[in-house]
């Protein structure tokens, strides 16, 4: 329902300190593999909306240089309704600003929600103190 609105967005940005702008893409692509339901697509499969695996996808993470700080307008321009049949139902962007590197990611409730969003930083944060993370055993597939 509401395809075409923004309600099912769930969005953060937040400073990350204490790495390169290149490294946290690496932490983040490793993070999106370690929890494979992020890159779910929907597909209509005889008529019907299904969930479509895509493990072996590369996550799509970028990484653009700023010259100046971004507003939270230029954050808010960001935030827009996922076409849940032809896009990633995640956007995950970083930003190297003059002053700092931020991170916005911006998440579709399906497969995504406040005990994800936990479970995601956490894995986050393990892998930029350089510990190593495993896959998950119990997955939303399950």
């Amino acid at each position: 329902m509401h395809r075409d609105t923004t309600q099912y967005n769930i969005v953060d940005v937040r400073t990350i300190d204490g790495c390169s702008a290149d490294s946290l893409k690496e932490a983040l692509e490793k993070t999106v593999n370690a929890h494979p339901y992020i890159k779910t697509r929907m597909a209509i499969v005889d008529g019907d909306v299904k969930q479509e695996r895509r493990d072996d996808e590369t996550p799509a993470v970028s990484v653009t240089e700023l010259a100046v700080e971004p507003s939270k307008e230029f954050f808010q321009s960001l935030v827009r309704p996922f076409d849940l049949f032809n896009d990633d139902l995640y956007r995950i962007m970083v930003f190297k600003t003059p002053s700092r590197v931020v991170l916005f990611t911006d998440f579709h409730h399906i497969v995504f929600d406040g005990g994800s969003c936990i479970v995601f930083m956490n894995t986050l944060e393990a892998l930029l103190r350089g510990e190593t993370v495993g896959s998950e055993t119990y997955t939303a597939f399950d």
